[in-house]
């Protein structure tokens, strides 16, 4: 008997995945979107974040969606899904979807379509760190918390940042995990006319990063007093970096 009732509920999950995709099985096992509905629904309240590991093709981000759509919470969730290939013979990767992620990344979008939300979703990829410090770190896990503090804490010199091809939105996102931001902290691009600034913030706090090569002591005037600024260490000369220290909340990469 469950495995009868487990079969019918695959069968449930794969009919809604092909109401999404125009009929086609991309997924062999999802979960069904109406058993995760209720689990969440006795499980969480109002805003908890509903946290997915095995995120497959997305049903956890498609039941919370519904949920919230029907109740009117604001439920959140975060999926995690490992880079695994699709097989080659199937349909899911005849139709372009060479990951699961893939799949997961478009199921969400046709959901939030169906559903008429305006908000949208992030994706990020897990990744080494850009910053030679904490490469270190991986080095020398058999130093004392006292010395790894102490290294945090060191000057932060122009070599600090590996070279990789990391883009700029790398590095403030990366920044800003390392400073308590969440992965949901909106980016702004900003420009004073003098300097281009990315402008990281969530709730009250706000960090401003400045990646031009050449910064002088005018950039004081295009930020707010005592705000967070972030640049490159060989952007700024020795009387600069002293006055805006005195001026701003200065960290360099």
């Amino acid at each position: 008997m469950f495995f009868v009732i487990c079969k019918w509920l695959t069968e449930v999950a794969k009919n809604k995945i092909k109401s999404l995709f125009d009929e086609k099985v991309l997924f062999d096992t999802p979960k069904p979107v109406d058993l995760l509905k209720v689990l969440c629904q006795l499980c969480t309240k109002e805003d908890d974040i509903i946290l997915d590991f095995f995120a497959g093709s997305g049903t956890t981000a498609h039941a919370v969606m519904d949920l919230n759509a029907e109740d009117g919470d604001n439920r959140k969730y975060i999926l995690v899904q490992l880079p695994e290939a699709t097989d080659e013979k199937s349909e899911a990767y005849k139709a372009g979807y060479k990951k699961i992620s893939d799949i997961t990344k478009e199921r969400i979008k046709r959901v939030i379509k169906k559903l008429g939300l305006k908000d949208g979703f992030k994706s990020y990829y897990l990744d080494n760190s850009n910053f030679q410090k904490f490469k270190e770190l991986k080095k020398r896990p058999s130093d004392s918390l006292e010395a790894i503090e102490k290294m945090l804490k060191m000057s932060v010199f122009q070599e600090n940042i590996l070279t990789g091809g990391a883009k700029e939105l790398d590095l403030v996102y990366e920044v800003g995990l390392k400073n308590g931001f969440t992965l949901s902290a909106k980016t702004q691009t900003l420009e004073s006319g003098v300097y281009n600034f990315t402008k990281l913030y969530e709730e009250s706090r706000e960090f401003y990063f400045c990646f031009d090569k050449e910064i002088q002591n005018d950039i004081i005037n295009a930020v707010p007093k005592k705000a967070k600024l972030i640049c490159y260490e060989k952007a700024l000369g020795d009387s600069v970096k002293l006055n805006l220290h005195s001026n701003l909340d200065l960290e360099t990469l």
